[in-house]
């Protein structure tokens, strides 16, 4: 056979084949993201205990509280403080060693307050955990989904949600998500829920050495039992 025509049907046998890959991909689907019940602890016990141990040894990983958030807290909280907040209706109580702060709202107006935990760590810097309690005003009609996707959505760019539910929270209906920074390669998460004509925000960002087990579990248990003491004054 000629030299030419050989190379001619080489290339008709490439095109064929980049066609039918074209097709075949341009068909396929992505299944859409459900939330699932706040008792599914699938897509939690998967994810591994400690965030910034995939991480290098020198940065320090965003460790929040991604393995214990939905789970009902053992921790005795009746010797802890109370936080009450009259304009808004709520309490929230935290132990030793965390402190009430509105220095974000510097950042953020619509931050009320947040709770802090900072330390120095082993390396001479500051590590530790904030909950930003954020409260915005919407619509009657308004949703929390809806106000997620359209004022904090995932930006694909920097962070992967890696899970999203409901979740119970003063016996409410709350969207609770675990995102990734693409960055660290550590957790964050944040907790949202409506009542009247308020919208509760709360996030969770935490910075502890991928090292230090002792104040990651502690700081978990904490954030866990914190959020869960969050209720409104009746």
């Amino acid at each position: 056979m000629n030299k030419k025509y050989i190379i001619v049907l080489i290339i008709i046998l490439v095109l064929l084949g980049l066609g039918g890959w074209y097709l075949y991909s341009k068909n396929q689907t992505v299944n859409p993201l459900v939330v699932g019940d706040d008792n599914d602890q699938s897509a939690i016990d998967n994810l591994p205990a400690d965030p910034s141990a995939d991480s290098s040894a020198d940065e320090a990983g965003e460790a929040g509280e991604a393995d214990k958030a939905g789970q009902q807290s053992e921790i005795n909280t009746d010797d802890w403080l109370t936080y009450r907040n009259e304009e808004y209706g709520f309490v929230v109580k935290y132990p030793e060693g965390w402190n009430i702060t509105e220095k974000y709202k510097e950042y953020n107006k619509n931050n009320i307050i947040s709770v802090e935990n900072m330390f120095s760590n082993t390396r001479g810097t500051k590590d530790g955990s904030i909950i930003k309690f954020n409260i915005y005003s919407v619509s009657n009609n308004e949703s929390v989904q809806n106000w997620l996707n359209s004022n904090n959505p995932i930006n694909s760019d920097t962070e992967t949600l890696h899970d999203m539910r409901s979740k119970k929270v003063a016996s409410l209906d709350a969207i609770y998500r675990i995102i990734t920074s693409n960055v660290s390669g550590g957790y964050f998460n944040d907790i949202t829920l409506i009542n009247g004509g308020n919208l509760y925000f709360i996030e969770t960002i935490s910075r502890i050495l991928g090292e230090d087990k002792i104040n990651t579990e502690k700081h978990n248990i904490e954030i866990d039992a914190i959020i869960n003491s969050f209720s409104f004054i009746k």
